[in-house]
């Protein structure tokens, strides 16, 4: 889990403790939390996470859903940083537009970056992206792979 996730849950548990012992908080008890932390807009804050995360629309929250609403959270912004990285790897890489990068446009941008060895720097990542060998790389094919190594 990340640190921002951590930290959240450790602030979840710090606010179930506060109001009861049922592990669930109202969502008067949320919009408390809110004012006495200084929030500009904790009937607001309250409501939105109730929206997000009160699963089971009871009126309570439970760590248990507190938990699950992150982890979805998280899921779609972690795809949408995903999407933006492929797109800037292809404006970064694709030199002919057209939504495949070949390995002489690799090449080419290693030899532009003045690397000692560029023919066998564009291998190396062919080597682990082109899955199908087709001496292309597709949107697809680094949508598997962690782009943010390259």
């Amino acid at each position: 889990m990340s640190s921002f996730a951590d930290q959240i849950e450790k602030d979840v548990q710090s606010m179930l403790k506060k109001y009861n012992a049922k592990d669930c908080i109202t969502k008067d008890e949320a919009i408390s939390y809110f004012k006495n932390s200084g929030s500009k807009f904790p009937e607001r804050n309250a409501s939105y996470l109730f929206k997000a995360m009160d699963l089971d629309h009871d009126g309570k929250l439970t760590l248990d859903e507190i938990r699950a609403g992150l982890i979805k959270e998280y899921s779609e912004k972690l795809e949408d940083t995903i999407e933006l990285d492929i797109d800037a790897f292809f404006l970064k890489h694709d030199i002919n537009k057209d939504q495949k990068i070949h390995k002489k446009e690799m090449i080419q941008y290693f030899e532009d970056l003045g690397t000692q060895f560029p023919s066998q720097a564009a291998e190396a990542i062919f080597k682990d992206i082109d899955t199908d060998k087709d001496n292309v790389i597709t949107p697809n094919e680094l949508e598997k792979v962690n782009i943010l190594q390259y």
